[in-house]
């Protein structure tokens, strides 16, 4: 029997047959088929840098620029936005754009305003680029003080100045000291003279011109004894150059002349010394208060120890008695003070010939003669200073062949600069002997014996008086 085969199986079986073989072998034909699987490129970035990492700038003055940089990685092409935050108010710095493509530079400027505190500070310069990324760089900026600009240059020109006496005393005389002050250059001579003075007021120093090698000059005024008393006005005018007048003034006040300084007279009297002041020559003498003051001793020659012409110097009266030297401090007014030195005229060289039998003062210098009448006779000079505060120095001892008293003023000086001391030598008993004797003076103060200056007279006789004048004093 033969085999019988359906048709419809036989289609299918065809049709499954193809589409299997379709599948496995057209199946590997076009790519376009196969999906991708690699991975995306990373983005691009960029760094920010700046030229320097400090800078300075003073407050008003000039701005200064920090230069910035970006960096960027390939393919980096973007603009960037730059700004700064840490400054101090009164700063500004200007936004700033940068350009990479990949790499570019831009240049910040900054200004600090002349209110600006000085210090350090830091600024914090942040670049944003198209997709926000940041990058930032720190620069350190110092603010210094402000600087005062420079004044501008003076014109030509000058200026007067007085420093004038407050007071002027009827017939005396005051100084002023005028200033001329030259600014700009100018170097013309300048005239002053005075707009007015007052009846009976001078200037006695002559004309007032300056130069620029002279500009202080001493103006003296003087005012007769006639002034009215009375405050005026002086005013000086200069002219100089062909600048305008200038002037300058100052208020001079005429007033009575002050009193003559009191003179002083100490009289012996049987209960003290009397002190008497004088207000003038020829004036009255007036009792000081507190007369009879009491001294110890005997009052020696002339007040004023150390002399009256040294202004504001103390003043001493000296007194001697057998053993001993004194000194008593002159009051204000002339009254006598307080005892301020006691010295013994028995301690030293010369007391062997006795006791004191005269004294005198001289200056600071104090000789007290010394004498015994015993066999044999002997005398002696000692001499004694006198400092500026009273108190008594022994300097030496000189021996004489009879008792000398010596009569201020006591010294001579010459043309050799030689000083000598003149005295009448006197014996204390027996026949008139009297001489009139010269000594030398010695660098301490003692005397010597003069040699060729010792002059006997003729006709000897107690009882001489005498007086010596120095050629210096002529």
């Amino acid at each position: 029997m033969r085999p019988h085969y359906s048709t419809g199986n036989f289609v299918v079986s065809v049709a499954l047959f193809c589409t299997l073989f379709i599948l496995g072998c057209g199946g590997s034909g076009s790519s376009s088929s196969k999906v991708s699987s690699s991975t995306p490129p990373p983005a691009s970035t960029f760094t920010l840098s700046a030229g320097t990492p400090k800078v300075s700038v003073s407050a008003g003055g000039s701005p200064v620029t920090v230069s910035l940089a970006i960096t960027g990685s390939a393919g980096f092409a973007s603009t960037v936005q730059v700004v700064a935050t840490g400054a101090p108010a009164g700063v500004t710095i200007s936004p700033v754009s940068i350009s990479g493509a990949p790499n570019g530079t831009a240049s910040v400027s900054i200004t600090a305003s002349s209110s600006v505190a000085p210090g350090t500070y830091t600024l914090t310069f942040t670049a944003t680029d198209s997709t926000q990324q940041t990058q930032s760089v720190a620069v350190s900026l110092t603010i210094a003080a402000a600087v005062a600009p420079p004044p501008p240059p003076q014109s030509p020109s000058y200026s007067l100045s007085i420093t004038g006496p407050s007071q002027l005393a009827q017939g005396g005389t005051a100084t002023a000291i005028l200033t001329a002050t030259y600014v700009g250059g100018f170097d013309s001579p300048v005239s002053v003279a005075p707009v007015f003075l007052p009846t009976g007021v001078s200037i006695t120093s002559g004309p007032i011109v300056f130069t620029a090698a002279n500009l202080s000059q001493t103006v003296t005024f003087a005012a007769s004894s006639s002034t009215v008393i009375a405050t005026y006005p002086i005013v000086f005018t200069g002219t100089g150059g062909d600048l305008p007048v200038q002037t300058v003034s100052f208020s001079l006040a005429v007033v009575a002349p002050p009193p003559l300084p009191s003179g002083y007279v100490y009289i012996t009297m049987p209960a003290g010394i009397n002190a008497y002041a004088s207000p003038g020559q020829g004036a009255a003498l007036s009792l000081i208060p507190g007369s009879p003051f009491q001294m110890k001793g005997t009052l020696i020659g002339s007040a004023g120890v150390p002399n009256y012409n040294l202004p504001g110097s103390p003043q001493y009266l000296v007194s001697y008695d057998a053993t001993n030297v004194y000194t008593y401090l002159i009051g204000s007014n002339g009254a006598i003070g307080a005892q301020v030195s006691t010295l013994s005229t028995q301690a030293y060289s010369g007391n062997v010939c006795g006791t004191p039998i005269n004294a005198v003062s001289s200056g600071q210098l104090v000789y007290v003669g010394l004498g015994s009448t015993t066999t044999p006779s002997c005398y002696a000079n000692q001499t004694f200073n006198v400092s500026n505060t009273g108190l008594l120095t022994f300097l030496g001892s000189t021996e004489l062949d009879k008792p000398v008293t010596i009569t201020p003023p006591v010294f001579s000086g010459w043309y050799s600069n030689t000083a000598y001391a003149y005295g009448l030598e006197s014996p204390l008993t027996g026949a008139c002997e009297d001489e009139l004797v010269g000594y030398s003076l010695e660098s301490n103060g003692t005397l010597n014996f003069g040699g060729n200056v010792i002059t006997s007279l003729p006709t000897p006789q107690q009882g001489w008086t005498y007086a010596t004048n120095s050629p210096w004093s002529k």
